[in-house]
């Protein structure tokens, strides 16, 4: 049939046969192909796995030259039905065994070559080879030749299965290839984890082998160590136990003695038997130690000796502690018979099972009477109880201390002994039996009897003497204080004990270089004697006088000892004492400078004032002339106020009422000070009076009130003025400042005035009665020595208490009066009128005051004569006292004084008239010249009006 007469349906289902009958050839041929190539890789990775799998153990039986492994491994391969050729070549890649395959022998240098897998396919085989290595080095080669049969059938089976099973070949190959690929896939995993396994397997022994402390090696049969632990490898002086692998005894430390290791090794492995010892050894790094080895032939899986297993452990440290148990016991042996105490050893019923002769001779029996004898007959039956309770103690295994018992002899006397009692162990660590070592302490007791008798009559001349004592360590602390501490101070013992010497002492007092500052060593003082303030419990300050010895060389004492007494009283009054005579001295020099001061005012104020009388009040000059003398008035009162120091100012004294004083003058008072400052007055009622000055008193109140308001320095606060009534039946002690001593007994009225400002430390608290000390604007400070001038004159007492920060506290005591209070001023001196215009005898010695007395004298008409002196006064009264009327006389003069001068006039003419004139007040001149017929007083310095007026009153 032709082409032509197929139906088109049928050429096209031809067609579609033939192309798809020419797909599945063409299919079959690539699937054919692939089949080939996919076979290849399977059986090169089959030839891979081998190569891989065996070359590291064929690498070192190849370089160890172990041909009897090397044959079983061949012959372990060649059990392949799939290997029909092994061969192994050297580093060169020549073959190592004869063989009359010419594609083997090339395929060695092939592979040495390339240094890694080689793959040769032939018709019906493939051969495959890889390097050995050793430790990176090439040390030969293996190769494999394995059979391709399979590959051929299944290539003819394709071709014969024609075109009509091409594509279900294709189908069924591509289900297969996928099922055969899921299978070696798992097997690949599976072989992976295999292998993961087995090194981790591997990992785990060595890390065994390395954590046990015992010492492990092995070796195989030609004495060539295989492997050891971490303890091992450390011992040789390597860093890890790979470093020892294929080295001999030869190579190692000890190669002086490889021939001996060697033949105990072949000894073993020939006899199949282990061997034990304890040896003396030198290890590698110097240290000698005792080491208990064990020895053991090493057997593969047939029972064959393939080698030497060895380990051992240092018993150096076991063998010291034997060695030490050894010495002890002898020693325990030689202490327990030689022993100068007794020892008593005794079970757990406490019956005696061993005594030492010491033991014997102090209670009297021998050895063999004390054995087995229970310890109850030789405790004192007062005792008893006391054993008792330490017996079942000592069975609880609490430890017991040691203690004192008396002790029943052979003969009946008691002996006072210490007991150290101990529980004895076995080797085991089992309490086998007590001990007891028993001290005879009669002469301890004896001596401490003597003791307490000495320390009890110490005791009581310490506790009850008058002087504390204190030791002081090393360190400059206080150890020990008798209890008169207490008396004096005001601290227990315990308190004053654990103070460093200089806590409680005064910061003045202890400034670096002074003794006390010294005592914080006092090892490198010898003796010392101090006088310092100490801080009472209650706050105070108390002077006390301490005697410092160094005894520290004597062991008994081992401190500084020192002695000290309360010396306040004598302080206080040695500063009373000192603050007295200051302020008199200071008094002294004020009243000399205001009564030289005066008599230079009393010129310029004469002067200027009999200018005044000479110069009209339009004249242009006559205002200057007024300034002069207003500003010699203002002199005169800053001479007052010297005068109020010196206790010599001129005052008008009546009895008043404190109260009333302060309460008329409070408006003075609040306007002087600023607004921020209040003033609280806390009055005590039905006050005495007192005898004083009440415009002196208001100066005084004055002065202490500015004062603490510009104590407070701008800030807000309050003044407390308070009053009270204060009998005073014994010396009085003021702690700051005072005047003339302690106050007498005697009722007094108290004046307190307490401010909250800043306060004053004790530098400036020691100056503030100074003249002229300030902590204000310069050009003042009179105020406080005036003040103290004044309560002085007023036959007072002054106290003041300040703590920087905390305000000041002034306190004023003034004598009561036992008068009525009077409101009228008293005439000092008497005094006459009628005196008629004469001659006047002026004698000072100061010039500027005779020239001013004379020049307002002859103004209103009275003839003057002067005298320099005294002498010269005395000299012209005896040549004109029947033409002189009235003398001028100077109280103060070099040579004569004005009192020696007025009875010598007065030996002269006992009526002659005699006007005193002085710096000082009138009552100083009144006390001193009041019974000498003076007529009257004119206190420097005086203007032309005062000078007159008191003429005429004559």
């Amino acid at each position: 049939m032709s082409w032509q007469k197929w139906s088109p349906t049928t050429r096209f289902m031809l067609l579609i046969s033939l192309t798809v009958i020419g797909l599945i050839v063409l299919l079959t041929t690539l699937n054919t192909q692939r089949a080939i190539s996919s076979y290849r890789k399977e059986v090169e990775k089959q030839a891979a796995l081998m190569l891989s799998g065996h070359s590291l153990a064929a690498s070192e039986m190849y370089r160890t030259n172990d041909d009897s492994r090397l044959d079983l491994l061949t012959e372990n391969l060649r059990h392949n039905a799939k290997v029909q050729a092994v061969r192994f070549y050297d580093e060169t890649g020549a073959v190592t065994e004869v063989t009359s395959s010419p594609a083997l022998r090339a395929l060695g240098p092939k592979i040495i070559a390339t240094n890694s897998i080689v793959y040769v396919w032939q018709a019906d085989s493939l051969l495959a080879g890889c390097p050995l290595r050793d430790n990176g080095q090439i040390v030969g080669a293996i190769s494999l030749e394995l059979a391709t049969t399979e590959m051929q059938e299944q290539i003819t089976a394709v071709r014969q299965q024609g075109l009509q099973l091409a594509f279900i070949a294709i189908v069924i190959g591509v289900g297969v290839t996928w099922f055969a690929n899921r299978q070696l896939g798992k097997e690949l995993n599976n072989r992976q984890a295999v292998e993961q396994a087995l090194r981790d397997s591997r990992r785990m022994l060595q890390r065994v082998l390395d954590t046990v402390p015992v010492r492990v090696f092995w070796k195989d049969r030609h004495h060539t160590y295989q492997g050891c632990n971490q303890y091992f490898a450390a011992d040789i002086g390597v860093a890890h136990p790979r470093e020892i692998m294929g080295k001999r005894d030869e190579a190692l430390p000890w190669r002086d003695r490889a021939a001996y290791f060697h033949e105990i090794d072949g000894r073993l492995m020939e006899t199949d038997t282990t061997s034990h010892a304890v040896n003396h050894y030198k290890l590698p790094n110097g240290k000698h130690a005792w080491l208990d080895t064990y020895m053991a032939p090493l057997h593969d899986d047939t029972g064959q000796v393939i080698g030497i297993l060895g380990t051992y452990l240092d018993i150096t440290e076991q063998r010291q502690a034997e060695e030490s148990l050894r010495k002890t016991q002898q020693r325990y042996q030689s202490l327990f018979s030689h022993t100068t105490n007794a020892v008593f050893l005794f079970d757990f019923n406490f019956v005696f099972l061993d005594v030492n002769q010491q033991a014997a001779d102090l209670l009297g029996y021998t050895l063999d009477e004390l054995v087995n004898m229970p310890v109850d007959r030789i405790i004192a039956p007062g005792d008893m109880d006391d054993s008792q309770n330490q017996r079942q103690a000592l069975l609880d295994g609490r430890p017991i201390p040691a203690y004192e018992r008396w002790l029943i002899c052979k003969d009946g006397q008691l002996v006072p002994v210490e007991i150290n009692v101990s529980l004895v162990y076995d080797e085991n660590g089992d309490p086998s039996h007590i001990q007891s070592i028993v001290h005879d302490i009669s002469d301890r007791k004896q001596a401490e009897q003597t003791l307490r008798n000495s320390e009890r009559r110490f005791r009581a001349l310490i506790e009850n003497g008058y002087d504390t004592v204190a030791l002081v360590n090393k360190d400059g602390t206080i150890t020990y204080t008798s209890p008169v501490t207490t008396r004096l101070l005001g601290y227990t013992v315990e308190e004053y004990v654990g103070h460093a010497i200089g806590d409680l002492v005064h910061p003045a007092d202890k400034e670096p270089g002074s003794i006390v500052d010294k005592l914080r060593h006092p090892t490198q003082i010898e003796a010392a004697a101090y006088t310092v303030r100490v801080r009472h419990q209650d706050g105070s300050w108390r002077w006390v006088e301490a005697i410092a010895t160094n005894m520290f060389a004597d062991p008994s004492v081992g401190a500084m000892v020192i002695n000290f007494r309360d010396v306040t009283a004598r302080q206080e009054a040695e500063e009373a004492l000192r603050q007295t005579q200051k302020l008199e001295s200071l008094g002294i020099m004020s009243g000399g400078i205001a009564h030289d001061f005066n008599n230079l005012l009393t010129a310029m104020l004469a002067q200027s004032s009999l200018l005044q009388t000479k110069i009209a009040v339009t004249d242009p000059a006559r205002k200057h002339v007024d300034r002069i003398v207003k500003a010699a008035d203002r002199a005169a009162n800053l001479t007052q106020q010297l005068l109020a120091y010196s206790g010599r100012g001129q005052f008008d004294i009546q009895p008043i009422n404190l109260n009333q004083v302060i309460e008329d003058n409070l408006h003075l008072f609040e306007v002087a000070i600023p607004k921020n400052v209040q003033v609280v007055l806390q009055l005590t009622p039905t006050l005495p009076l007192v005898e004083g000055d009440p415009g002196q008193i208001q100066q005084v109140v004055m002065n202490l009130i500015i004062n603490a308001a510009e104590a407070m320095n701008g800030r807000n606060g309050r003044i407390h003025i308070q009053t009270s009534y204060e009998p005073i039946s014994s010396p009085h002690r003021v702690a700051v400042s005072y005047t003339d001593g302690l106050l007498p007994t005697h009722q007094y009225v108290a004046l307190t005035i307490h401010d909250d400002g800043i306060g004053m430390d004790e530098q400036t608290l020691a100056k503030i009665f100074d003249p002229f000390f300030t902590t204000k604007a310069t050009g003042r400070g009179l105020g406080l020595a005036a003040a103290l001038g004044i309560v002085r004159s007023h036959k007072g007492g002054l106290q003041v208490f300040s703590t920087l920060g905390s305000g000041t506290t002034f306190k004023l005591y003034f004598p009561a009066s036992v008068s009525l209070a009077t409101n009228g001023r008293q005439p000092v001196l008497p005094s006459t009128t009628g005196m008629k215009q004469g001659t006047v005898l002026v004698i000072d010695d100061e010039e500027g005051v005779r020239e001013s007395a004379g020049d307002i004298l002859e103004t209103v008409g009275w003839r003057v004569l002067t005298a320099v002196d005294g002498r010269s006064g005395i000299e012209l009264y005896q040549a004109h006292h029947h033409a002189i009327s009235l003398v001028l006389l100077d109280l103060s003069m070099p040579g004569l004084s004005g009192r020696e001068t007025l009875s010598e006039l007065q030996k002269i003419d006992a009526s002659v008239r005699v006007i005193l004139s002085s710096g000082y007040s009138e009552a100083e001149a009144a006390q001193s010249l009041g019974k000498l017929g003076v007529k009257g007083f004119l206190q420097k310095p005086y203007s032309l009006e005062r000078l007159v007026a008191v003429m005429e009153s004559i």
